[in-house]
């Protein structure tokens, strides 16, 4: 439902693979912000994969300062920037995270992730 709430689903059927990543996303990180953060998103986001130890070690800590409380209010889908748009942004109080969602597709030309490899 929030896939197609935020337009994300064409009547047409004519954006099938995009459906299928909206469609994950909204149900991992949809039905997520309903459960404590413990519970729910912690879990995921604590197996995150980093390039740097530093990195690594501010990420966790930011997840460890983040009240064990539902999130819902927390978590935003689709978020348009000037020239792009992310999947899901977390803003939690020491700690704000974007995800992009991939499902059997690659980057698109748009996405400059794959060019800087960094994850902060």
């Amino acid at each position: 439902m929030l896939a197609e709430i935020h337009g994300k689903i064409s009547s047409k059927g004519s954006n099938l693979s995009e459906r299928l990543e909206d469609q994950l996303t909204a149900n991992v990180f949809g039905t997520s912000r309903y459960l404590p953060f413990h519970k729910g998103i912690k879990p995921i986001l604590s197996k995150a994969v980093f390039f740097s130890q530093t990195a690594q070690t501010v990420f966790i800590n930011g997840l460890e300062m983040q009240k064990d409380e539902f999130i819902g209010d927390k978590v935003k889908f689709w978020v348009k920037g000037e020239r792009s748009e992310i999947d899901v942004l977390l803003e939690f109080d020491h700690l704000i995270i974007g995800i992009e969602v991939k499902y059997h597709s690659p980057l698109s030309s748009d996405d400059h992730w794959s060019e800087k490899r960094v994850i902060y």
